[in-house]
């Protein structure tokens, strides 16, 4: 048993790491049935979601083999529950349902794994600030207390997003422009009102140490008011599962004991 396990999931690492070449080798030839727009708009999902090293022709080559699977999986379970000579229109609006869903569904998953990824950007903001502030108050520059901060704060989202603002700087890219290639990559207005907020200090020659402090604060006093209301919205939320699975059944505990004591009398 155990060396048919080892088996199987060699046999599932090749198929998949096979299957992951493939992309990558046919990912250009992919790339140029695809609009420029559409892949301005897919690299930068992929950037979004994590996945910045992806081509975009690997997404649409994904889009692709899930709009034909699902077509062809619907096909082939409507085909055993139905014959092909009594299909009729509803048949084929559900194959070309299964198909469109199929083709959307990468694009879902990278929307949904942008937004967790921002909800942890959010998160790690306040005390990756703070380390930053505190380089910054100890006599360092921004590059110094930038790295300063990488250096102590644990591997996030976060700390990728301003390790390649760091490259981007020693690569020879000007501050602002890889600070505006941040609030780009991130799509947060929380990141970009940051982002104007130091390009603003130092255009004006203000403290950016008592700018980055004073958005901290008030990033995790909002944070704090988006956790109360959390808090309190979470009664009302609670009021229709309590009515459709608790109340029914205490009522059934109280009343079952009442119904036989009246139908023996």
């Amino acid at each position: 048993m155990l060396l048919w396990s080892g088996i199987f999931v060699g046999a599932l690492c090749v198929g998949v790491a096979t299957f992951w070449l493939c992309t990558m080798l046919w990912s250009v030839d992919v790339s140029s049935f695809v609009t420029w727009n559409q892949r301005r708009a897919g690299t930068l999902l992929l950037t979004r979601a994590g996945y910045p090293h992806w081509h975009v022709g690997q997404l649409y080559l994904l889009k692709f083999i899930g709009c034909g699977s699902g077509a062809i999986t619907s096909a082939v379970f409507l085909h055993y529950a139905m014959p092909w000579e009594a299909w009729g229109g509803v048949n084929l609006i559900l194959v070309l349902v299964c198909a469109v869903l199929g083709y959307a569904y990468p694009s879902a998953f990278l929307r949904a794994r942008a937004r967790k990824r921002q909800s942890s950007i959010l998160r790690d903001m306040p005390p990756f600030l703070d380390l930053i502030v505190l380089g910054l108050e100890s006599g360092l520059n921004l590059q110094a207390s930038l790295q300063m901060a990488l250096q102590y704060s644990r591997p996030s989202a976060l700390r990728y997003e301003w390790a390649r603002v760091l490259y981007d700087i020693r690569a020879g890219q000007p501050r602002a422009h890889a600070l505006t290639q941040l609030a780009v990559r991130t799509d947060m207005t929380t990141v970009r009102q940051l982002v104007s907020a130091i390009s603003q200090a130092e255009s004006t020659g203000f403290s950016v140490g008592a700018i980055i402090r004073g958005f901290s604060d008030q990033h995790r006093a909002e944070r704090l008011m988006k956790i109360e209301k959390l808090a309190m919205q979470a009664p009302v939320k609670m009021l229709f599962p309590m009515a459709l699975c608790i109340f029914p059944c205490t009522f059934l505990v109280l009343g079952i004991p009442v119904a036989a004591q009246l139908f023996s009398l």
